[in-house]
This record gives C-alpha cells, structure tokens and sequence, in this order.
C-alpha cells in the first residue's frame, strides 16, 4: 500500500508540474477546478488507506484502486490544458473598448450601477423578509429561506448567489482604478450579504475568486504561483476566516456532534465525502467492464441525477428533488457512463476548459464588459460541468444563446471597427 500511496502522489505531483507551466491569465481562471481537483485526489487516497462511513452511500470504503485511475484521469486533462496553453498566447492589447451611448460610458454603468442597485435589493429583501440565517440559533437551508423571502420574485433571475454582483465588482475593480476604495467596499457589502444568507464556503470562495480574476489577469504576468506566494498572507487569513465561518456553522448543528464534533466534521466533509462519488463510480465501473449498452451514454446528459441514483443511500430521491448534489462527480460520472470513451474527453475538455480561460482573461484586458460578461458565465457553466459530470450543464439552451449574442456582438464590433476605418 505504500507504494501504491507513493506512485499515486507522484502521478498528483506530475498534474500539478504541467498546470504550473501555464500562464497566469490561462490557469487563474481554472483555479478553483485546480484547488478541488487535488483535495478531490487526497480524499479519495483517504478513503482507500482507511475504512471510512460513506453516509451518502451507506458504505464504508475500502480500496479499488481508485486513487490510481483517477490521478491517470487528471493527467489526461492536464495534457490537454498544456496543450491549449502552447497553442493561445497573451495577445498585447493595441486599444481598449470604451462603448458609449449618449455619453454614457456602458462599461460603468453595468459593472458599477447596476450592481450597485441590485445589492441594494438584496439587503432591502432580507430586512423585510424575518429571521436571516445567520442569526438563527439552529439550523436554516439557505436555499429554502432566500427563495421565501419577499423580493424573491424581483431577484430569482440573478439566481441564490446572485453572482452578477461579484462579476462586476471585479470588473470595475480592475479597470475604474480611481473607484478603487469605493468597489472594494460595496464587494465587502455583498461578502457580509452572502454570509447572512447562510452561505460558508462555496459562495464565499467563488465571490472571492470572480472579483480577483480580471484584476489578476490584467496586471500579472507569468507563473501563477508566484502571484500566490506574494498574496500568501491575505489568502492565508481569508482562508481561515471563511473556515472559521464553517465551524460556527457546525456548532449550530446537533449532528455534528455525532462526528465528534465540529472539526472532526469538518475534517469528515473534506476528506471523507469530498471523493466518495469517484470512490463509488470506480466499484460500478469495474461491476460493469462486462456490459457494453450503450443506453449507458445517455445517462451522461443528466450524469450527477444518475450517479446519485445509482451510489446513494435509501431516498437520494428527495435530496436530488431539494436541489442537492455530491461534489467531484466529474470524473466519476465519466468513468461510469462513458467508459474507455472517456479517455479523450479528458484531454478534449482540459483543451477548451483552458481555450474558455483564454477568451475570458482576453475580453477583461480588452475592457469589454459585455463580451467578458458572456463568457465568464460561460465558465462558470464549463466549471460546473467540470463538477457535476451533467453535460446537461455544459450543453444547455442559455449556453446556446450566449454564445450567439457573443458571436453577435463580436461581428457587431467588426463592422463598427470597419466603418471607422473608413471615415478615417
């Protein structure tokens, strides 16, 4: 076994290697996919050295070599994302998009105003809508609670996170250097938002990174982790705070104290869950190398559905009706469903996951908020893909139709660029 574990670390250590040798404004945008990718790998290493109680499967793990295949799956991905990285380079921005209508500078008012206007409703909501979360004594869903609340109807559009508001935080952080202060304090407002609303972690950690990105890959150059090194401190902090969060959060929960407590459950999510779906889709991939339907292909549309189904405990149902989904399924769900198939897949996604972190760091140094704002929600959905294993998250009619209003206003850009030339 020690020599499985070392063989598996280094294959890890060889991931980590190929992603170091991609340029900031390409691997920061894929940075939390990174980050989880390797805590996803150590879980699933701790739950074949130990015999740990899945609760989400009603099993206690065991080894299946699982850690093996995974961190070979991981390589695939990175091949492809170093391969992206060689074939689109940072381009040198000749001129910035300043659109304006009546004056208006388009830019600032939808990355500075509009957000402003909506975190204002945000607070309006929750003051007139009873107990926030936060303040409660035992335990609240936020999802059940934000979608009660009173303005509800006014602000489901923008979704529980309401994500638009860190998006353009960030970008108007990045380009209006002389609002600088003033950004950072309405973001500072929206983190406290969020907080009261019951979120700990996820919401926290991707608000943090949708504000850094363009500022990041605007005025950094080269080696991410050297970016990282600099800011140690800061991150260091934030990332004890938004943990400390966590276990104020246990502490409310009775149940906690069945895992020993609120670290000791804490330590149980990160390592104990956060790769039980690969660690359960391994034990169905071996169960069925004999079967060749390929009814199997069709259940990757809805993959994260299907594998809870498949690994989960008696009545996953209801959780998959609330909403609940198991994190790290990417691979998993892949394994499963597309079997040898996956393979390529693996290299083909770490390609355009990596050409999608292009486009975005490209429109945020080109100061263009539409096209940004497009394609940053464009990978979010890819991240989310690149998470839940549903192609159903990547392929979807709004992805559709962004891409065409992105494509669209491309063209719209050319022709006016045209014209321009031409009056000159």
């Amino acid at each position: 076994m020690i020599i499985y574990n070392i063989v598996c670390v280094m294959i890890l250590i060889l991931f980590v290697i190929l992603y170091s040798k991609i340029s900031t404004d390409k691997l920061f945008p894929q940075l939390l996919f990174f980050l989880f990718t390797i805590i996803g790998s150590l879980s699933v290493l701790y739950l074949e050295n130990f015999p740990i109680y899945i609760f989400e499967q009603d099993k206690t793990s065991y080894f299946n070599g699982s850690a093996l295949i995974l961190t070979l799956m991981l390589l695939l991905h990175a091949i492809g994302a170093y391969l992206a990285n060689l074939v689109f380079k940072r381009e040198v921005m000749t001129r910035q998009l300043n659109a304006r209508v009546l004056g208006l500078d388009l830019n600032f008012l939808f990355s500075v105003l509009f957000p402003l206007i909506l975190l204002t409703l945000c607070y309006i909501n929750i003051a007139i809508s009873g107990e926030i979360p936060i303040f409660s004594s035992g335990y609240i869903d936020r999802f059940e609670y934000i979608v009660a609340t009173k303005l509800w109807f006014l602000l489901s559009a923008f979704g529980v996170t309401t994500s638009i508001i860190p998006i353009s935080f960030g970008f108007a952080f990045a380009h209006y250097r002389p609002f600088r202060g003033f950004i950072a304090l309405l973001f500072l407002l929206y983190l406290v938002y969020i907080v009261f609303i019951g979120h700990k972690f996820g919401g926290l950690i991707w608000a943090m990174f949708f504000f850094s990105l363009p500022y990041v890959v605007i005025y950094f150059k080269g080696n991410l982790f050297v970016v990282l090194k600099k800011y140690f401190l800061a991150l260091t902090l934030f990332v004890a705070a938004v943990f400390g969060l966590i276990l104020y959060h246990y502490s409310q929960y009775s149940f906690a104290q069945d895992f020993g407590g609120p670290v000791a459950f804490l330590f149980y999510r990160i390592f104990g869950l956060t790769g039980h779906s690969f660690w359960g889709g391994v034990n169905e991939f071996i169960g069925s190398l004999s079967t060749h339907s390929m009814d199997k292909l069709m259940l990757y549309w809805n993959g994260m559905d299907n594998l809870m189904l498949s690994l989960g405990r008696d009545g996953i149902e209801s959780a998959i009706e609330r909403g609940v989904q198991w994190t790290f399924a990417y691979f998993g769900v892949s394994l499963m469903y597309l079997k040898w198939f996956a393979l390529p897949i693996f290299v083909l996604n770490g390609y355009l996951f990596t050409l999608v972190c292009y486009l975005v760091s490209k429109e945020a140094r080109r100061k263009d908020f539409l096209s940004y704002f497009i394609l940053i929600n464009i990978l979010n959905w890819y991240s989310i893909y690149l998470s839940s294993g549903s192609l159903s998250d990547l392929i979807s009619l709004k992805v559709v139709l962004f891409l065409i209003l992105y494509l669209f206003w491309i063209e719209i850009q050319s022709v006016y660029k045209k014209s321009s030339h031409r009056q000159h």
